[in-house]
């Protein structure tokens, strides 16, 4: 027993095929590419903030600095 693209025991028409084949072969690789090309690498040299995180401020009851 073969097994055929289309239906059991016919063999598929090689003009219809080969056509489908291409289209499905350029659309898979139309998606790769979008793909591959949508994501951003990190920007290099990107540094820190100079200051750090702060949540609050408070005085100091001794000399008043804050």
């Amino acid at each position: 027993m073969s097994w055929h693209l289309r239906g059991f025991g016919t063999s598929p028409d090689p003009r219809t095929v080969i056509p489908q084949l291409r289209v499905g072969c350029a659309l898979g690789l139309v998606a790769i590419l979008a793909t591959a090309c949508g994501i951003e690498p990190e920007a290099p040299g990107m540094a820190e903030p100079s200051l750090p995180h702060v949540h609050a401020l408070v005085t100091n009851p001794a000399d008043g600095s804050l």
